[in-house]
């Protein structure tokens, strides 16, 4: 389900342009940290402490930083929002920061999270496919992707993504 239009509600856009990530900060994904990783062609992740290549097999990779609440503490106001307004009972919670650098970027094939997932696309433009249905992201965009379903992004450039993940009882 697609969050259509939230611009319009005062509160609510000023959280999702609190906690938008821009291509300025993508260079903290860049810097080899413990908790990002790069999706490889073959859909798998790759890095940690290891040095993480710019390209695989000659594709650029995304990047994703796990547990994003320790780079940015204002995600947690956003989280704690998605928590609210769906009165959703959680074990944990996480944000992952997303960063294709274009549309042929290696990223995650069709899957499914055993988490509730709330994307926000923060710049760029991507498609997501949820289930069946296909929604297409502008910045300022959110979609909840409910706990087992199925679901792709497909970057159509250059994008940054969040996504608050929630996993249940």
């Amino acid at each position: 389900m697609k969050i259509t239009n939230p611009k319009k509600f005062k509160f609510f856009k000023n959280l999702i342009e609190e906690n938008i990530f821009n291509y300025s900060d993508v260079d903290i994904l860049k810097k080899d940290l413990p908790n990002v990783e790069a999706i490889t062609p073959a859909g798998k992740l790759y890095g940690g402490k290891d040095h993480i290549p710019e390209k695989i097999d000659g594709r650029e990779l995304s990047l994703v930083m796990i547990n994003a609440f320790a780079y940015k503490k204002k995600f947690k106001t956003l989280s704690d929002f998605f928590i609210k307004i769906c009165n959703l009972n959680y074990l944990r919670r996480d944000v992952h920061v997303y960063y294709s650098p274009d549309e042929e970027a290696a990223v995650f094939g069709r899957h499914k999270d055993p988490s509730f997932n709330f994307i926000l696309q923060c710049q760029g433009r991507s498609r997501w496919i949820v289930d069946r249905v296909e929604f297409p992201m502008d910045p300022g965009d959110v979609v909840y992707i409910p706990c087992f379903m199925s679901h792709q992004c497909v970057p159509l450039g250059k994008r940054v993504s969040l996504s608050f993940a929630y996993w249940s009882k």
